[in-house]
């Protein structure tokens, strides 16, 4: 089973979630080369061949074609690494920092969690590929964007949560995107996977 990486909190929200809600995360990863110059590159969609399932991009600077295969495909289920850690006096005993923040011991790195090691496991159910400015205030919702980290960017102030979700999620997207990947990421408005998805039910892993 392939993993996706979460920041703590996110993966918290995720492991609390109904099962029926659906959730987005936005992934670079298999774009890097139209990313070069993603201003340059459009997507005509995407196509099934022997292989599986590829994307179609077109390049109209210099006349160019890519075909690049989604890491993943609608229907797979995904464990969510996250920070974690092992009881030192109770190997048996994992703890997640989105859960336990406060805990005092070494924590591990999401990238080497084992799948073993997972809380959470979800489903993909869409795979589209966007650039990210075109995210919408109800997608930056569905991303798990909140008041909360947005005023922890220094704004918001007396924002209700009404005014939040319907004029602000988006921005706060932005600036949690160009706090992942470096400052001038959101101008960049690179190409990204938008993978839609539902936690799986515990009592059906």
């Amino acid at each position: 089973m392939k993993g996706l990486i979460f920041l703590p909190w996110k993966a918290q929200a995720i492991h609390e979630s109904n099962p029926d809600i659906e959730w987005q995360t936005r992934r670079k990863g298999g774009l890097e080369i139209i990313n070069q110059s993603p201003d340059d590159w459009y997507c005509l969609g995407s196509e099934y061949t022997p292989g599986g399932e590829r994307w179609h991009f077109e390049n109209g600077t210099v006349n160019d074609t890519a075909f690049i295969k989604c890491p993943f495909s609608v229907g797979d289920e995904v464990y969510i690494k996250e920070t974690w850690a092992i009881d030192e006096d109770d190997q048996l005993v994992i703890f997640y920092k989105g859960q336990t923040p406060d805990w005092g011991g070494k924590w591990h790195s999401p990238l080497f969690m084992p799948a073993w090691a997972a809380r959470t496991v979800v489903a993909i159910t869409d795979i589209r590929a966007p650039r990210v400015q075109d995210i919408s205030e109800n997608d930056a919702l569905a991303e798990g964007v909140t008041r909360q980290l947005y005023n922890s960017f220094g704004y918001g102030g007396e924002l209700s949560e009404e005014e939040f979700n319907f004029t602000k999620a988006r921005f706060a997207f932005r600036l949690l995107w160009d706090s992942i990947h470096g400052s001038g990421a959101w101008a960049r408005n690179d190409w990204v996977w938008k993978y839609s998805f539902i936690r799986r039910d515990y009592a059906d892993r």
